[in-house]
């Protein structure tokens, strides 16, 4: 399993890790890995330590190969509080894996369709994301086919030519007035 970003409040890696702890009892094979770093790596490493985690739980900083990650993970967890949009969600689904996301506000709820095509939890809650991930791990692979294709072409509305045709499009109304 893969989280990645800043060691912030905002990120919420604590409810993660305390979720991981009850997840790894029931799927005992699984690890947890968080690329990133912040103001909280203290604190987390003590709530790994705490928790008699630091076998299944790493901590390994900024990496330069995010996208290599993501793509040997099993699935992506994002536990903000708050994002906008959620570039990690985006960049997940756009190299067609899994993201389990936090239903906070400004991007997750749109971008899975009020968790038509992918898996919300429950803002900050321990009890929402286990329940998500277990539904997730039951799920049968023509339905996670299904969310991965529809979250890829989501994904596309954020690239760099998308943009670049949303801006001509802008261009061209102003250049009419």
């Amino acid at each position: 399993i893969l989280n990645i970003g800043r060691f912030t409040k905002q990120k919420n890696q604590k409810i993660l890790i305390d979720s991981f702890k009850k997840i790894s009892l029931k799927y005992k094979k699984l690890r947890l890995v968080i690329l990133g770093d912040g103001e909280k790596y203290i604190e987390l490493k003590k709530q790994i330590k705490l928790l008699n985690l630091k076998k299944k739980v790493k901590l390994l900083g900024h990496s330069n190969k995010v996208y290599e990650y993501i793509q040997g993970s099993l699935c992506v967890i994002v536990s903000s509080l708050w994002e906008d949009p959620g570039f990690v969600m985006i960049e997940a689904s756009a190299l067609k894996k899994i993201v389990i996301s936090s239903n906070c506000p400004s991007g997750p709820k749109e971008f899975f369709n009020n968790g038509k095509t992918g898996f919300l939890f429950k803002n900050n809650s321990t009890e929402s994301l286990i329940s998500n991930f277990d539904k997730f791990m039951q799920t049968k692979k023509n339905k996670i086919n299904f969310f991965v294709r529809q979250n890829y072409k989501k994904s596309l509305n954020y690239s760099e030519i998308a943009h670049a045709k949303n801006l001509k499009i802008l261009l061209k109304f102003y250049e009419k007035r």
